[in-house]
């Protein structure tokens, strides 16, 4: 059974509390992470997983009767692959914003822009298009980055104040490897982040844009 909405699991507020904005996902969305459909893909399939999340997001937030369910990871690399990327079906490579930009344009007929940031601090150059993104579509972000190339769902943001280092990203991480996952120990892996505290070297942030309906 998938965890949903985990990020109002009683998170606190980020530290030192915030008197500025606080924007964050809008609507329901089940919570995928490793080892959670009984697959064992710790260690390599942290985007798969974050894809699924976003994928379930957007198959509630819309409610079409013909958007694809959310995939197995077998099925994601297929798809790849049938796209042209060099990935392989049941190989133990791991996937980027990029790979899945492709399949949510795909599958869901959602763009996606991905930001690349050369530094945490570029990220911040963007903080007012997250907070809009948040505000006015509502969907959950995609991170990775050079150094800190584990896959991470962005699900909010806030700010406290007009500095660096008075920014939080709203984490929710599929690192949580468990095959009947528990409330309190998922809790763990949803936390709030300081731009200050990100990895040296560049972040990807996949942003999806909007969507189409079907004519």
């Amino acid at each position: 059974m998938l965890l949903k909405n985990v990020h109002r699991f009683g998170l606190d507020n980020p530290p030192e509390g915030t008197e500025g904005q606080i924007s964050a996902v809008m609507g329901e969305y089940e919570y995928w992470h490793y080892m959670c459909d009984s697959f064992d893909d710790r260690g390599w399939g942290c985007g798969y997983r974050t894809l699924q999340t976003i994928a379930s997001w957007i198959i509630s937030h819309f409610e079409e009767k013909t958007l694809p369910k959310v995939e197995s990871i077998h099925k994601y690399q297929a798809i790849l692959g049938s796209m042209g990327q060099e990935i392989q079906e049941e190989s133990r490579d791991w996937i980027g914003t990029v790979e899945a930009c492709m399949v949510i344009d795909l599958l869901y007929n959602i763009p996606c822009k991905v930001l690349h940031c050369k530094s945490a601090a570029e990220i911040y150059a963007h903080i007012p298009d997250i907070l809009t993104h948040f505000s006015n579509f509502g969907a959950p972000l995609m991170m990775g980055g050079e150094n800190d190339h584990y896959s991470k769902g962005i699900f909010g943001i806030a700010r406290k104040g007009r500095k660096f280092e008075d920014v939080y990203l709203l984490i929710v991480d599929p690192h949580y490897a468990s095959e009947s996952p528990d409330p309190v120990q998922a809790r763990k892996f949803v936390y709030w982040k300081a731009l200050s505290e990100l990895e040296q070297g560049f972040y990807n942030l996949l942003m999806p844009l909007s969507y189409k309906r079907p004519e």
